[in-house]
């Protein structure tokens, strides 16, 4: 986790104040595992009757659209997949990776349409997708800075609200 990244420190937060328990993982010490370095994922989570996840935090800023709807825009790079893929494995089975993405609702006017996290005066969304799910409709989103995204219509579909992480 990369200490100058509110996103993080917000969800950090969100899992403090929700006693979930996790374990944040140093980005400083990135791992070289198999003699390949690996991109790090932020954070082991412990939900209470769920699946353990390895979480890579997005974060992004979130635009209101029209009255009544947002723009959430959940795209990644294809290192992110490539390296939840790897970790997934090498923890096994009782382990999913996913990818949490920390939506930042920027105009304060609009976050009564859900339940924000509020932290250091801004307001988060959490929303979490699955890497296998993430990784079943993506499509390129740049070649030239190699990312990738799912359709926003699939992402609403398929995410799920962090909140539902608690017993």
């Amino acid at each position: 986790m990369k200490s100058n990244n509110h996103y993080e420190i917000a969800f950090r937060e969100f899992l403090r104040q929700k006693k979930i328990p996790y374990v944040q993982v140093d980005e400083s010490h990135r791992s070289a595992f198999a003699q390949v370095k690996i991109k790090s994922f932020d954070f082991i989570v412990y939900p209470n009757d769920k699946r353990n996840l390895l979480v890579d935090v997005k974060g992004r800023k979130a635009k209101p659209a029209k009255k009544g709807d947002w723009l959430f825009d959940p795209w990644v790079g294809r290192e992110d997949i490539d390296a939840l893929e790897v970790w997934q494995k090498v923890f096994g089975e009782e382990f999913s990776a996913c990818f949490i993405f920390a939506f930042w609702l920027s105009d304060n006017n609009s976050v009564s349409l859900f339940e924000p996290f509020e932290f250091c005066d801004r307001y988060y969304r959490f929303s979490m997708i699955y890497l296998d799910d993430y990784r079943a409709y993506i499509k390129t989103r740049s070649e030239k800075w190699n990312t990738i995204t799912i359709p926003r219509a699939v992402f609403s579909e398929l995410a799920i609200d962090v909140n539902q992480l608690l017993p």
